[in-house]
């Protein structure tokens, strides 16, 4: 009897285990999802409004150009709008690792030069209830 049981606890922590991994491995396939949308939508599109939706309560900018906020990404939105229309970055790939999302990003012709550059953007995701409830 004991070993019986000993068999039932290893299993059900081998599959508790293999469960676990793999709603951790599903979020961060959505959350690079998430972060390759966003880049996508604020800076190829500079479409605030397409953009907003992935912006919590707190949305704090990496560049020192850029105010923290909806408000702050708003007007740099605007600002690449008015002084880079066409500017575009080709997105290689993107990594997750827990709540942080890496798009690696082509910068293609940087403004108005000929140099070209490349960067990688740390994006941090904070999880926001949503409702429906979605699984996750």
């Amino acid at each position: 009897m004991k070993r019986l049981v000993s068999k039932f606890v290893v299993i059900t922590s081998l599959l508790m285990i293999n469960s676990v991994y793999a709603i951790n491995y599903n979020q961060q396939e959505i959350n690079k999802q998430n972060v390759l949308e966003f880049y996508d939508k604020a800076i190829n599109q500079k479409d605030f409004a397409a953009a907003q939706k992935y912006l919590g309560s707190h949305y704090t900018q990496h560049n020192p150009l850029a105010a923290d906020g909806a408000e702050g990404l708003k007007a740099f939105i605007q600002y690449l709008k008015d002084n880079y229309p066409n500017a575009h970055s080709e997105i290689k790939r993107a990594f997750a690792d827990g709540d942080y999302g890496l798009p690696d990003i082509s910068g293609g012709k940087f403004r108005s030069s000929r140099k070209e550059g490349a960067l990688i953007a740390f994006l941090q995701i904070n999880c926001v209830s949503t409702y429906p409830y979605n699984g996750f």
